[in-house]
């Protein structure tokens, strides 16, 4: 994927699901990937996304957050299955390897997969982004706090 001088993506429109409960990070984040030329769908949680998904399975890359309400980021991934594209996930509750361990426990694969710590700068957002779309190899930032683990499991296991 390339950028032009404005910083607008040359080539075909992008598809992204954005599956993020918080508003303050969802709809700004959503504007800026507007503005970048992405097309966005917007979910407010991950039962909601998954029904997104399973009506237009054809998004580019997902972004998720992992702790929502009716179901999380990590039941969310889970629950895709062979419909799953590069994942973004976009979280500030646990650290890396918990993510890592929860994903590979539900036998998501970890894949086209990178987990960034929010908040982060814009830059660092979209070039996880442009390096997921890309295909190329990224690495996952470490999350900020390495607490709230047992609150992930327990979200992990709640029902739709």
């Amino acid at each position: 994927m390339r950028m032009n001088a404005d910083g607008v993506t040359d080539g075909p429109v992008r598809r992204i699901l954005f599956v993020e409960d918080d508003a303050i990070v969802l709809e700004p984040l959503t504007r800026l990937l507007r503005k970048k030329g992405f097309s966005v769908d917007t979910a407010c949680n991950g039962h909601t996304g998954l029904v997104k998904v399973r009506a237009n399975p054809v998004y580019d890359l997902i972004i998720t957050d992992v702790v929502m309400p009716r179901m999380d980021g990590i039941n969310f991934l889970s629950k895709i299955g062979e419909k799953r594209t590069a994942v973004l996930v976009y979280s500030a509750v646990v650290d890396i390897s918990s993510v890592e361990s929860l994903l590979a426990e539900k036998g998501v694969p970890l894949t086209n997969l990178v987990a960034l710590a929010k908040p982060c700068s814009t830059e660092k957002f979209f070039d996880a982004i442009t390096s997921l779309l890309d295909g190329r190899s990224v690495r996952s930032q470490t999350f900020p706090t390495q607490s709230a683990v047992s609150s992930i499991t327990s979200c992990s296991h709640s029902s739709e």
